[in-house]
């Protein structure tokens, strides 16, 4: 498990988004994402303030896992849990087909 620092931004509207999109500079390489969420039918997870997402970047997957957040300040602080699984895995996942397997 490594370390991240992650910054969302609100941005108020397409003008602002070019301004700071303008200071980043050129973008050197795309990005395909698709996210999706799950959760037991009784929300569990939700009302727990815990988060499952698949995310799928180009060709690789990952299975993260999102803990309640905690305020630092004007920062929210959770742990996630993160692992990668084979590209092909994607087809299963979206279908709820995709069997987790434990880590001993």
């Amino acid at each position: 498990m490594s370390d991240e620092i992650e910054l969302k931004l609100l941005l108020d509207g397409i003008e602002e988004y070019d301004r700071v999109t303008a200071r980043l500079g050129k973008r050197l390489d795309r990005l395909e994402q698709t996210n999706m969420y799950f959760d037991t039918p009784d929300s569990d997870l939700a009302q727990h303030r815990w988060a499952l997402r698949a995310r799928r970047e180009n060709d690789r997957v990952r299975l993260t896992l999102k803990g309640e957040g905690r305020s630092e300040g004007d920062f929210t602080v959770r742990a996630e849990l993160e692992s990668e699984v084979p590209a092909d895995a994607w087809v299963a996942i979206i279908r709820g087909e995709y069997a987790l397997e434990p880590h001993i």
